[in-house]
């Protein structure tokens, strides 16, 4: 028995467990079945876009990693470190399932959580906990059997479908390179790549298919073929679908994502959790998500939009921003957009604008608002406000801000949290911040004083002087060491000859990535620099909308996808990360120089499931003034959900800051 010790700030094992805290069989569980490549990330980010509010428990590798490879390598006499190389975890996780044949089924069952979970304003939140994921037949029975209140969804596709999905995923746990030996001669077959056990898998015509994107990526193919043949040993998914059908045929759903599109699958899951089967499913009953109002008590279905207003206020910035060629900012000038919707519930959420980017001003937010946007959504279903506003081109902080003050509203109406309404699956999001360019003792004064305020992770503007921009970064590195992450944004200042040059010097350096470094226009130069595979590349400027990243994806021209929800708002900032996500792309969540309340706002977003990287949620931190009733503290690094949810305007501070 493991003493208790706390997984995260929501669950725990061991016992004896403090007040507070119970078996996670006495709770609402979503569990995903699936091996590797099955679609599970993917669905994530769909239930996500699709509205599920949920609360991530921590997932298989991270269970593997807490509770089964110790507790195996401690029984077999060996030192307990991390094991990286997937052979070597395969097997110590068959040993953990011959001691508990229900495997992460068991380990799973042993979870405690928070009676009631942190959310904001001392509300509780979501109830509704979902589990990444189950492999196997003894798991699922397992599982079943200990967790009453679950609901399974075992995602399946073809083998074939699993291996080219693989290719390409950067994941570190990917790996079986020690025993996949490279073949000497072009492929006639599989068995010619070195991987022997995987011709009997597939069908002539899937393996014809496979041999072609062998001649494209040997490498990439054979190291995905290992691991559906390694998983194969220990996990037979046909076995999988008939014990879990058998054990729990009433709260298991099975989807072919091969078949369905991401938000096809996630609408048969919403129906599963939320009762609606379809006929010939069987029956289930729903979840109960807890909510501080009922859904629905004295509120209309489908509100409509009342009324848009807005506010120009001025803030300012304790030292001026320097960026790119010759942009600088030296004050927030922004708008506050507040929507009231026909139920009579309020939201408010922030447009900034930056004339040298977007080409909008404050006076022409508050016009086009006044003039274009609110006339064409004046009682139209709050529902349906993105897609009428699509008919009025650019002008997209304009239109962000309506949208994230609609759902705000929406999650007002609807009894719950800003955070439980869009679905936010972490409690701490990591932050970065962005330190412009300037004179050497006032850049390094002020990054002393926000990595003192909490901040690990600083992304460097470059691209004025290159001599200048090394100094200062090895400055940064002498002052903090391996303490803080540095990256940079060059903000399409390099040109394509010396670019190559500069992300190698960059790379050398230590930085961890480089946002946009050369011109938006130059998109074949692009792809080109990223193919050289000299640092990972942020796109930003380059992806202001989903038209945009459509484009990006196809010409493969990045790494990692920033996102500024106050040019996409909520609505297509969910579109764009399940495409990022679905093309194998890292996503971050972006800053506009936003105050407190755009700050909050954009690390909501960051909180869904699939952000990794650091966030650059901290501009806060850059103003002498602000507008919001309480501080977003940083601690370590990562700022809490909780406190970013129950931020709300101060209005007399608005009212101080107000510019007539």
């Amino acid at each position: 028995m493991h003493a208790f010790t706390q997984l995260d700030e929501a669950t725990a094992i061991g016992a004896p467990a403090p007040d507070g805290w119970t078996p996670v069989a006495a709770r609402p569980l979503l569990v995903l079945v699936g091996v590797t490549g099955a679609g599970k990330s993917t669905t994530l980010a769909a239930l996500a876009a699709a509205g599920l509010p949920f609360r991530l428990l921590p997932d298989r590798r991270h269970l593997t990693d807490r509770l089964m490879i110790p507790e195996m390598l401690a029984a077999a006499g060996e030192p307990v470190a991390p094991v990286q190389d997937r052979a070597r975890r395969f097997a110590l996780t068959r040993a953990y399932r011959e001691r508990y044949p229900g495997g992460m089924g068991h380990a799973l069952a042993q979870l405690l959580v928070r009676e009631e979970l942190p959310g904001a304003r001392g509300e509780a939140s979501t109830n509704f906990l979902l589990f990444d994921g189950l492999r196997g037949e003894n798991e699922v029975d397992c599982a079943a059997q200990a967790l009453p209140l679950a609901r399974f969804v075992m995602l399946d596709a073809p083998d074939a479908v699993r291996v080219a999905r693989l290719m390409g995923r950067n994941d570190p746990f990917d790996q079986l390179a020690a025993n996949v030996q490279p073949a000497e001669h072009a492929a006639l077959s599989l068995a010619d790549l070195g991987v022997p056990d995987a011709a009997g898998l597939f069908s002539p015509a899937e393996e014809a298919v496979l041999l072609d994107l062998a001649r494209q990526a040997p490498g990439d193919l054979r190291r995905s073929l290992a691991i559906v043949v390694e998983e194969r040993r220990s996990y037979d998914p046909a076995a999988t679908r008939t014990a879990l059908l058998a054990a729990a045929p009433e709260r298991a759903l099975v989807i072919d994502t091969a078949a369905h599109d991401p938000a096809a699958v996630a609408q048969q899951i919403l129906a599963l959790v939320g009762g609606a089967r379809d006929e010939g499913q069987g029956g289930s009953k729903p979840f109960t998500i807890h909510n501080s109002i009922p859904r629905g008590e004295g509120r209309r279905a489908n509100p409509t939009v009342a009324r848009i207003e807005t506010t120009v206020y001025r803030l300012p910035l304790l030292g001026e921003l320097r960026w790119g060629k010759s942009s600088s900012l030296a004050e927030a000038r922004h708008v506050l957009v507040t929507v009231t919707l026909s139920d009579g519930s309020e939201g408010v959420a922030e447009a900034p604008p930056r004339p040298t980017i977007y080409g909008e001003t404050a006076a022409s937010i508050v016009a086009i608002i006044a003039q274009e946007l609110a006339p064409r959504l004046m009682g139209a279903p709050a529902a349906d406000a993105w897609s009428r506003m699509a008919a009025v081109a650019n002008n997209h902080t304009a239109r962000g801000a309506i949208d994230m003050a609609i759902h705000a509203a929406l999650a007002q109406g609807k009894g719950v949290s800003l955070a439980q309404h869009l679905g936010c699956a972490r409690s701490h999001v990591p932050v970065s911040y962005i330190l412009g360019i300037g004179e050497r003792d006032a850049v390094l004064a002020e990054a002393e004083r926000v990595v003192a305020a909490g901040v690990r992770v600083l992304k460097v503007k470059v691209g004025r002087a290159w001599d200048e921009d090394a100094a200062r970064i090895r400055d940064l590195q002498t002052m903090f060491g391996a303490a803080v992450t540095l990256y940079a944004d060059a903000n399409e200042c390099l040109t394509a000859e010396e670019a190559p040059a500069r992300l190698a010097a960059l790379a050398e350096m230590g930085l961890a990535y480089c946002e946009e470094p050369l011109p938006v226009e130059l998109v074949l130069e692009r792809a080109a620099l990223r193919r050289g595979g000299r640092l990972p590349l942020i796109a930003d400027d380059s992806a202001f909308t989903l038209r945009d990243l459509t484009r990006e994806l196809a010409l493969d021209t990045f790494d990692i996808l920033n996102i500024k929800t106050p040019r996409t708002g909520y609505s297509e900032s969910r579109r764009m990360l399940a495409a990022a996500l679905a093309a194998g792309k890292g996503v971050m969540v972006g800053s506009q120089a936003g105050a407190g309340i755009g700050v909050a706002r954009a690390a909501l977003f960051a909180a869904l499931p699939g952000i990794e990287h650091p966030s650059e949620c901290s501009f806060h931190l850059k103003l002498a003034e602000d507008i919001i009733d309480r501080p977003l503290p940083i601690r370590d690094g990562l700022l809490a959900i909780d406190a970013a949810a129950a931020v709300a305007i101060d209005p007399a501070r608005l009212a101080a800051a107000k510019v007539s």
